[in-house]
């Protein structure tokens, strides 16, 4: 359809047909947040709970509400800025929740479930650290979740 594929390339700047889209997963997400296994700290701009409120809208500086992306300084992953990796809302993943996290090299999780993983805290929370994972039933609304697209590189 030339329409959505209109609105695609307005969303994406270089999309092109074929390319596909998806949530991250999990291990996505960890490989991002933690900056290729180079982040310095609990959080990924490497500053500590400290510097937060520079990268993250969080309970002590969002007035109570979700802000538009890009409010905040982004970290840096393969020299492109990515905002809100912490804060403003959580972010629901492709993986389902399990209570652990899978090990090794580009883990999944289960392959069923009656929960996706949430990750990245919102505007609500206090506790943003990188390590902090929740769950969420799919279909559930609230104003402080959404989530993020990956494309295929193809």
């Amino acid at each position: 359809d030339p329409q959505i594929q209109e609105a695609l390339t307005a969303l994406f700047p270089g999309h092109k047909r074929g390319k596909t889209y998806s949530r991250p997963t999990e291990a996505q997400w960890e490989l991002v947040l933690r900056l290729g296994g180079v982040a310095e700290s609990d959080y990924s701009h490497g500053k500590g709970q400290a510097g937060l409120g520079d990268y993250a809208v969080y309970d002590s500086n969002s007035g109570s509400q979700t802000k538009p992306v890009g409010l905040k300084k982004p970290v840096f992953y393969n020299g492109k800025p990515i905002y809100d990796l912490h804060g403003n809302v959580w972010k629901q993943l492709e993986d389902w929740y399990g209570s652990k996290l899978p090990g090794g090299t580009d883990p999944t999780g289960p392959t069923s479930g009656s929960a996706r993983v949430i990750r990245g805290g919102s505007w609500n929370d206090w506790n943003l650290r990188s390590a902090f994972r929740f769950n969420l039933v799919p279909g559930t609304r609230s104003d402080n979740i959404g989530f993020r697209l990956v494309r295929t590189a193809k």
